[in-house]
């Protein structure tokens, strides 16, 4: 393995444990503050759920593009782009839900 590789791989163990907390506490926080107490624990699996749907898919779809593609690149623009819109996305999920939460209160 070159000095390069070497590299990546002690970075992906550092990113991949600061990324930790994010699939095991954001989560619930996300389920909790977004649907409330009473929905809590059936959106709670349904996120998790999704999540692992996801890990499972993603690594045998990005070997597939490697495969048709030679490079990973264009999966790595597409994840950057599904990452912005998910990003995006949750900034007016996030809004709508405090304005639903505000309405209820009054």
């Amino acid at each position: 393995i070159s000095p390069t590789g070497h590299v990546f791989a002690m970075s992906y163990s550092l990113f991949a444990s600061l990324a930790l907390p994010l699939e095991t506490v954001m989560i619930p926080i996300f389920a909790l503050d977004l649907f409330g107490e009473r929905s809590y624990n059936k959106i709670l699996g349904i996120f998790v759920s999704v999540n692992y749907a996801g890990f499972a898919l993603g690594t045998p779809i990005m070997n597939l593009f490697y495969d048709n593609f030679g490079s990973y690149r264009y999966m790595f623009v597409i994840c950057a782009v599904v990452m912005a819109v998910v990003t995006i996305a949750f900034q007016f999920i996030i809004t709508a839900s405090r304005k639903e939460t505000n309405h209820e209160k009054v």
